[in-house]
């Protein structure tokens, strides 16, 4: 039988819907494949490598995924929550998507590959816009390398109606390790 390392860099090499097809070949090789040590490894492979690209497309028929390997076929996928567009993906990251479905229902963050998704938990504070102003939320995806955690930014801004003057703003980082949103403490007006 060959070492679990031999066997952890030999499967890093593969494609991730067959790993998750060889999860079932036994538990050493699922309890590899479930490690967190295994997940950063492929990762890392994937990117050195260059390889296992997709793109996730919306149209009217629904969203695909398209491997940029082979552009020539794109497969239909379910979005973990309903929407009423397509316009609900907000970005990516290291294979996950921040999934918007509608402002009132909290952000998704999601796996296509693994199907699997987590709906973060209701922002550390909510704003409420003042009377006639306009709001803005807008949100952003990435991964903080230093503390092996993917965070989620929301920020917000709210502006006159009339006049289009800024009113006031905020901003909140969710760690999907912590699973908890933290307010960013308020930066003075740079204009």
């Amino acid at each position: 039988m060959l070492p679990p390392d031999m066997i952890s860099e030999i499967l890093s090499r593969l494609p991730v819907k067959t790993l998750l097809r060889f999860r079932c070949v036994e538990r050493t090789w699922c309890s590899i494949i479930d490690s967190q040590s295994f997940v950063q490894l492929h990762l890392h492979q994937s990117m050195t490598t260059n390889s296992y690209h997709n793109l996730i497309l919306g149209s009217r028929e629904g969203l695909y995924s398209v491997d940029l390997d082979s552009i020539d076929k794109a497969q239909l996928i379910e979005p973990p929550v309903s929407s009423k567009g397509f316009d609900c993906i907000s970005n990516s990251c290291n294979g996950l998507i921040l999934v918007m479905s509608d402002p009132l229902v909290p952000p998704v963050l999601w796996n296509p590959l693994l199907r699997k998704y987590k709906i973060l938990p209701d922002a550390a504070i909510e704003y409420l816009a003042p009377l006639l102003c306009l709001s803005k939320v807008f949100y952003g995806l990435g991964y903080d390398s230093r503390n092996n955690d993917y965070k989620v930014v929301r920020a917000f801004e709210f502006c006159n109606q009339t006049s289009r003057a800024w009113v006031c703003s905020g901003t909140e980082i969710y760690s999907l390790k912590l699973n908890s949103w933290n307010v960013v403490p308020v930066l003075p007006n740079m204009i």
